[in-house]
């Protein structure tokens, strides 16, 4: 795992979480133990996002991971906040393309 991107590291953190099922308020508090260890990897950065692309996606990620409790109340409202993870999860998994060297244009 030594040359997977910041973004995979991620995704698969986010992944093992989605795998904890949320189905009452039981169910809780493994999510948001897990939610808080991605939590608080995201806020010292140990998963080696640049500045920019850290910002960018801490403060809707954050305010996911803490949104189970509504997750598990509403049906509906976990329908939207389950296919709002995937999708980030996707944008995570994209290829991406390098930035030039500083100076090409």
């Amino acid at each position: 795992m030594a040359n997977t991107s910041p973004a995979e590291k991620l995704a698969l953190d986010l992944r093992n979480l989605h795998d904890v099922f949320i189905g009452g308020d039981e169910d809780l508090r493994p999510w948001y133990a897990e939610a808080q260890r991605i939590s608080e990897k995201l806020s010292s950065n140990t998963y080696g996002f640049d500045d920019e692309a850290l910002e960018s996606m801490t403060v809707t990620l954050f305010y996911y991971l803490g949104d189970a409790d509504l997750a598990a109340k509403d049906e509906n409202y976990r329908a939207v906040w389950e296919r709002w993870l995937r999708q980030f999860i996707e944008t995570l998994e994209r290829p991406r393309r390098s930035k030039p060297p500083a100076g090409d244009p």
